[in-house]
């Protein structure tokens, strides 16, 4: 989970591809696993009546944390996904159950200028219901994820996440991300909040394996 999404993401962002409509159709993820209480669940596209069911869905991971989400500021993003996400050439996914959205994860092109020659994409609102913690829905939404971000042509893949996600955090480096020891401190929610920086290589592993 991270928190970072909002206004304060401009300041990770340039454009390095053209918006592609075409590349938002991904195949949605079903699956059939043995426990039968996850039969009816899959991945897909985010649509716009699902906005308030996202909202609530992290306002209550944030309160967990004590944290308020801010839709005036670093949350506002949420309030249209279409125009936040898919129209500056990212994507968003939900993980739905029987009509009940139970995770999300979304990833945005960056656009802040750099001479780095690796192109690289954002992961963002990478959320999961408490009752689905520690079981595959986590990693599958991650993989619906990277596997968008390889289609597109990114190379790499970063993203901030509050400090205070330390589970999130040990998610993400069992997953292969690498936690880079930057941290920044934000102030546009309620309360100032720090963030850490991880970044993930989207290179196929057998070509990271030749390179090493």
């Amino acid at each position: 989970m991270h928190r970072s999404g909002g206004p304060q993401d401009r300041l990770l962002r340039f454009w390095l591809l053209k918006p592609t409509h075409r590349a938002h159709f991904f195949p949605l993820r079903q699956h059939r696993l043995d426990d039968p209480g996850q039969l009816n669940m899959r991945i897909r596209l985010a649509e716009r009546t699902d906005q308030p069911q996202i909202v609530r869905l992290i306002a209550d991971i944030f309160r967990e944390y004590g944290e308020t989400i801010c839709l005036d500021n670093c949350d506002s993003d949420l309030l249209d996904l279409e125009r936040n996400f898919q129209a500056v050439g990212g994507s968003f996914w939900v993980l739905e159950e029987q009509g009940k959205i139970k995770g999300t994860v979304a990833v945005t092109p960056s656009h802040e200028p750099s001479a780095d020659p690796i192109i690289p994409c954002l992961l963002k609102r990478l959320y999961l219901h408490p009752s689905l913690r520690g079981g595959v829905w986590g990693r599958e939404l991650m993989q619906t994820a990277v596997e968008w971000a390889r289609q597109q042509g990114f190379q790499r893949m970063e993203f901030w996440s509050d400090s205070r996600f330390s589970r999130a955090h040990n998610f993400y480096q069992k997953f292969g991300c690498l936690m880079t020891g930057q941290s920044r401190v934000m102030h546009d929610s309620y309360e100032p909040y720090e963030e850490y920086h991880f970044r993930l290589d989207l290179a196929p592993v057998a070509r990271r394996q030749v390179a090493e």
